[in-house]
């Protein structure tokens, strides 16, 4: 039997450079007031629903297709075989955490009630290299000494189930702004 961490599946070069520089320029170009900011005791940070936004078009097919191709890998490496072959992707959100103003996410989950419980699946591209901090962090204990980490390295995907088996945080990045792009498989 597997142990749950075998179902935290980091993938490199998910997403090429230059389209990741792309997203975080267009993301930057936007006035702060079309951004949402999300504040609350468990999180901040920046937020824009790009999934309907005319000038992220190119981008969207292209992580779509991204997500399609990291979800076939993710079934095929585990070899899962009640993994969902019909699925749909929800909107998708481009965030953005700035260093040294206490941006975050602390630790949840990403389904918690019945609006959320049609999530299956979380796909994270890491649009920027965080050189410090900024890792997603994964326990059962909540316990920042003893995490598993997953640096934000640009191009690179995260996929793991959203369930309660998966308390995670986005920790603070420290060396500059992360910028990250997540859906979730329904």
């Amino acid at each position: 039997m597997k142990h749950t961490g075998e179902f935290i599946m980091p993938i490199k070069d998910a997403l090429p450079k230059d389209v990741c520089e792309r997203l975080i320029t267009k993301f930057e170009a936007h006035p702060e007031e079309d951004t949402t900011l999300r504040d609350t005791e468990f999180y901040k940070f920046r937020e824009l629903e790009i999934t309907d936004l005319e000038e992220f078009k190119s981008e969207k097919e292209i992580l779509i297709h991204s997500a399609s191709g990291l979800l076939a890998h993710y079934k095929k490496e585990l070899d899962i075989n009640f993994f969902p072959s019909n699925y749909v992707l929800e909107g998708l959100r481009m965030k953005k955490y700035d260093p040294d103003n206490g941006d975050q996410f602390d630790w949840h989950v990403d389904v918690g009630n019945s609006s959320s419980c049609k999530r299956f699946m979380v796909v994270f591209w890491y649009l920027n290299t965080v050189e410090e901090g900024g890792y997603t962090a994964f326990d059962w204990k909540q316990d920042d000494e003893n995490c598993a980490y997953v640096e934000a390295q640009e191009g690179s995907a995260l996929l793991f189930p959203p369930m309660w088996m998966y308390p995670h945080k986005g920790m603070a990045p420290k060396s500059g702004p992360k910028y990250i792009v997540s859906t979730y498989a329904h």
